[in-house]
């Protein structure tokens, strides 16, 4: 990662590429996983009815629901791995993606961390929540989303809507998917 001091430098990678996937935060008041945009998800269903939920900052949509994909350091191992995270709402309009810590709680995950970062700790995953590239005092912790599906997952999903797709494989025609 570079020096993240300038502007031009802020959020691109050592070799000048940008940094892609969503950066996802830890938020214990949250009681829910969310995120607003529509091209977080995997894997995404439409809600049949209008929802709406009250947010740190009023009242909010839920447009649907779905299936977000992150990358995890495996600090036991010393490699990222994928890790699901499912019931994800789709909130249209925020501007925040955030993991609700009460929800992974109430999965029995536990927390621990430390100055370098948060451990979500579960049986068989482990959540690594790292320095936010962008903030120059890293005191903001997070972990990114993948933007782009591996095809190892696309193989194991029913239903697949055309827009998520289209936009994961670099536009291709219906045909072509």
């Amino acid at each position: 990662m570079n020096d993240a001091h300038c502007a031009k430098c802020k959020g691109k990678m050592a070799d000048g590429s940008e940094l892609s996937g969503a950066f996802w935060l830890l938020d214990s008041s949250a009681s829910r996983h969310f995120t607003g945009d529509l091209g977080d998800f995997a894997l995404y269903s439409e809600l049949k009815h209008v929802h709406y939920t009250k947010t740190a900052n009023g009242v909010a949509l839920i447009a649907g629901i779905g299936m977000v994909l992150l990358w995890c350091l495996d600090h036991n191992a010393g490699d990222e791995k994928v890790v699901k995270l499912t019931q994800v709402l789709h909130m249209p309009g925020t501007t925040a993606c955030l993991i609700s810590m009460g929800e992974m709680l109430q999965h029995n995950y536990r927390v621990t961390g430390n100055k370098k970062g948060i451990s979500l700790i579960g049986k068989t995953n482990c959540l690594w929540f790292g320095p936010d590239p962008e903030d120059d005092c890293n005191i903001i912790f997070g972990i990114r989303s993948i933007p782009i599906i591996r095809s190892n997952y696309i193989t194991s999903m029913s239903k697949v809507d055309y827009d998520i797709m289209h936009q994961r494989f670099g536009h291709p025609s219906k045909e072509v998917l």
